[in-house]
This record gives C-alpha cells, sequence and structure tokens, in this order.
C-alpha cells in the first residue's frame, strides 16, 4: 500500500483574500518529451534522484487550490498507471482533510493562516520500476515543517508497492540494524526507529544520485525535533545484497531512468491538449516591438496563476484564435512538467512571470528559501523559453521587505491585482466571465487560474467582452510600461 506521509513537527524554516476553505481542482495527462539519464538530479528536499517526469508514458498534474486556511496541492496523474496515481490521489486527500479538521479555526492569536503545500517529484521511471516523492508542507502560525514520503510502483503488475519491499526480506532485520546504528548516533531513540520500521515502515525509501539507499524519518518521529529530520544512507558492497528484486529494478529505474511505456493494468489515457509545433514567434514578443501606448488607450491586462496545467494548451488555442495576449505567472515545477507548452505561450506572444517554484507564502520562508523560490524558477523559465522573466507574482498576493528585496536581486517587479474574478471559488464560467468584463477599468491587472477548466472555457467571453467594452487587453509589462524591480503594482 502507498506510504502516508506525516504532518508533525516544526522547524526554523517555515517554508487572496476570502473567507472559505472550498477549493477547485482539475487534472489532465501531457505528452512526453524527450529527455536523457544525463539530466538527472537530486531532489534538494528529500536527497533522493529527480528524474524526468515525462518519461512516465501519458504523465500529467493535478492541482487542488483553496484559501483560509491556505492549500496548494499538486500531485501526478498517470493514466497508464492508475492505481499509482490512486494511491497518491488518496494521500492527498487525506492530508488535505486532515489538515482541515486541525486547522478549521484560525491558529492560537487569530493573525496567521494556516498553510498546506503539496508538491511532487519523480524518483524513478522504467518499465520496471517508478518511483514518486511528495513533499507536504505544513505552516501551523509558529514555524513549518516538511513532511517526505515516497510510494513505489511495479508496472508490470500494477502494483502499489509498500516502501520496505525494495529491500530483500531476509536482509531487512540487518538493513533496520544499519539504520538505527546510524541514528542513534545523531540523537535517534532506537525503540521509535524499530517501532517505525515495524509498524507502516519509514516513510522516504529511495536512491541518491550515487546510488545509496535513503531511508528517512520525519522530524519527531524517531527523535527529538532538535535532531532535525533524520536520514539513513546505505551503500557499499552490502548493498546489492540488501536489495529485493524490486530495489534493484528501481535503483536502476533512479540511476538511469527510461520511458516507462505502458503497463498490463494501464487505463485510457487522457487525450492530450493541442501544442503549437512552431517555435518561432507568430507575434511581436512582449517587451519588443509593438509595444501599445497604454496612456492613449484603454488598456487591461488578463493574467492567469499557478501553471502551466493540463488545460493550458486549450487556453492558448482560444487566445491564438482570438489575438489576443495574456500574462502567465508560471510555477517552476509545473514548468519542468510542461515545458513546451511555456515555450508555446512566450512564443505566440504572451508574457510568462514567476509565481515561485511551489506556491509557498513566500513571506514565511527564510531568505535564502524564498530566494531560491525566485531563482530556481527563473532558470526553469529560462530554460523553456531562452529568456528571463521580469515579472513575479507571490503567492496568495503575500508580500513583506524581504520578498521586494529577493525579487529586486532576481530582477522581477511584483505585480498584484485589482480584480480578482474568485475563478477557484466559483467554479462558473459565466461568474467569472462576468466578474472579469463587470469590474475592469483602464489600467486593470485581471486575476485569474489557468488549472481551472471552468476559467479557461470562460476565456473567449472574457476577452469579447472586454472588447465590446472598449479595452484592449496587453501583456502586463505593456500595461505598466517598464515596471521596476522590487516595485510592488496593482494597476496601471
Amino acid at each position: 500500500m502507498a506510504t502516508s506521509l506525516l504532518l508533525s513537527g516544526c522547524s526554523n524554516d517555515a517554508s487572496r483574500p476570502s473567507d472559505t476553505s472550498s477549493g477547485t481542482a482539475s487534472a489532465s495527462a501531457s505528452s512526453p518529451r524527450p529527455s536523457s539519464s544525463a539530466s538527472r538530479t537530486s531532489d534538494e528536499t528529500t536527497g533522493l534522484t529527480e528524474v524526468d517526469p515525462n518519461l512516465v508514458t501519458g504523465f500529467g498534474t493535478e492541482t487542488f487550490s483553496a484559501f483560509r486556511p491556505q492549500i496548494h496541492q499538486v500531485w501526478p496523474v498517470l493514466p497508464e498507471q492508475q492505481p499509482l496515481g490512486d494511491a497518491l490521489r488518496r494521500g492527498v486527500e487525506k492530508r488535505r482533510a486532515e489538515f482541515r479538521d486541525t486547522y478549521a479555526t484560525p491558529p492560537p492569536g487569530g493573525k496567521a493562516i494556516a498553510e498546506l503545500n503539496d508538491t511532487w517529484s519523480v524518483t524513478a521511471a522504467s518499465p520496471q520500476a517508478i518511483g514518486v516523492a511528495m513533499v507536504s508542507y505544513v505552516f501551523s502560525g509558529a514555524g513549518g515543517a516538511n513532511a517526505l514520503g515516497t510510494t513505489w510502483y511495479d508496472p508490470r503488475s500494477g502494483t502499489v508497492l509498500d516502501n520496505l519491499d525494495l529491500i530483500d526480506r531476509d536482509a531487512q532485520d540487518a538493513v533496520e540494524s544499519e539504520v538505527v546504528r546510524q541514528l542513534v548516533q545523531r540523537g535517534a531513540d532506537e525503540s521509535d526507529v524499530r517501532e517505525a520500521f515495524r509498524g507502516d515502515g519509514p516513510p522516504l525509501v529511495g536512491f541518491n544520485p550515487a546510488g545509496s539507499l535513503v531511508i528517512g524519518f520525519d522530524e519527531y518521529q524517531v527523535g527529538p525535533g532538535s535532531a532535525g529530520r533524520l536520514v539513513a544512507t546505505l551503500d557499499g558492497d552490502r548493498l546489492d545484497g540488501w536489495l529485493s528484486d524490486f530495489g534493484r529494478a528501481a535503483r536502476e529505474a533512479s540511476l538511469t531512468p527510461t520511458q516507462t511505456g505502458g503497463s498490463a493494468s494501464s487505463a485510457t489515457p487522457t487525450p492530450t491538449p493541442s501544442a503549437s509545433p512552431s517555435t518561432a514567434p507568430t507575434t511581436p514578443t512582449p517587451g519588443t516591438t509593438g509595444r501599445t501606448d497604454c496612456s492613449t488607450v484603454k488598456c487591461v491586462a488578463i493574467t492567469y496563476d499557478d501553471g502551466p496545467g493540463p488545460h493550458t494548451a486549450k487556453l492558448l488555442d482560444t487566445l491564438k484564435r482570438l489575438d489576443a495576449r495574456a500574462t502567465f505567472f508560471v510555477l517552476g515545477q509545473q514548468v519542468e512538467a510542461y515545458p513546451e507548452v511555456v515555450k508555446r505561450a512566450r512564443s505566440e506572444g504572451h508574457e510568462v512571470g514567476n509565481h515561485s517554484y511551489d506556491h509557498k507564502d513566500l513571506t514565511r520562508l527564510s531568505a535564502q528559501t524564498m530566494t531560491k523560490q525566485w531563482t530556481s524558477t527563473n532558470r526553469a523559465i529560462t530554460s523553456a523559453t531562452g529568456s528571463a522573466p521580469t515579472l513575479g507574482r507571490p503567492p496568495y498576493g503575500a508580500v513583506n521587505g524581504a520578498v521586494k528585496s529577493a525579487a529586486t536581486e532576481n530582477g522581477l517587479a511584483l505585480v498584484l491585482w485589482d480584480v480578482d474574478t474568485l475563478d477557484w471559488k466559483n467554479r462558473d464560467s459565466s461568474k467569472v466571465a462576468k466578474t472579469a468584463v463587470s469590474q475592469a477599468k483602464p489600467g486593470s491587472i485581471i486575476l485569474m487560474h489557468d488549472i481551472h477548466p471552468t476559467t479557461v472555457a470562460a476565456a473567449e467571453d472574457v476577452v469579447t467582452g472586454l472588447r465590446k467594452r472598449g479595452f484592449t487587453l496587453v501583456t502586463v509589462s505593456d500595461l505598466l510600461d517598464d515596471p521596476k524591480p522590487g516595485k510592488t503594482y496593482s494597476r496601471r
């Protein structure tokens, strides 16, 4: 069965106004993109190998978002590995329910809003083994903590496995003893480690880029908070003998990932949204030529957050047909999952801005961690489009001095909004369009989210409605006319 993530613990690095806890979710599959094992990296949070997610055939993502409490969860949708996708979804839904039960009311003091943020990485991919790591971050009002977990899948049998299934049954006692030896030296309680092994098992089991077996626990699970997250690393000549047949396949899938292909238990893949094969700009690239003079023209900017996602290509089709420009504030992790969609958006004259890497409230993070949210996304956007962004939008619109300083260092003007369509709450295309059109004023910046199919379906009515009111649709940079790094803008 899938390993569940713990939500306990706190640390010093705590990594839109509305009064509801409802949320929205959307999903689909994406087309794979070429990759090679040379692109393997190490996930900084989990320590495990991170491989190109599009090696998993039919890979896509699903997003759930809500406010008060703040929830942003993204997880893989795997139509050709349905049991794995179902296990991941159940884990996400369980954490959401537990979080809402715990934080149904604001934390003590009534000021800080609790936050749940779930992100993913693919740690292994091959026709023999697929591994997915999930990071669940919870901010409780006093601090934030990450809980980590891995879920492993055998595509040949269509079976979701326990983490300990990577270890040969005859070797599990020896592995347990080695983990105890390492972690007790770092402050863990021996009985707690053994209890975890003999209960649900360690929440994190996988391989780092060196091929070592990594076995990890969450803060407070097997030791005091002062010990931090406790992780054992097993390598050397003994390791191969300790691994099960599946464990050896999983290690190979981490070190030399390959396209997974289909499986005996595969479901019918979700149709892939169309994507333009062209790489050459079909319209003037924002910020270069063809800029509208918004000092003399009634301009508005429509903006879309949290993508790219499974519905973004369809939105681009609509905007292209209507010859309309938009600005997309993208998440770095989503850019890595859908790079061709971001490349297409840029090539068709839309602007691409930075919305952080994984949608954490930046004001709650350490300066170093928060800066990485900007820099990692800048790198992802530049890699996909060939151009670095000049605009940033902080998740939840949360800004403080540290966020402004880091934005300045990364060359980003901070862009908020003055028209909130509440499309995450009102999953009704007509309401979204009516709000966008009726509340717009000359110089407005309109907030929407392309992760929601109802918002994508509203695009044509938004564009035509604004034009009927005499507005010209432009990118944010055109609207603001040379916005300055570190300065905050809500409208022209």
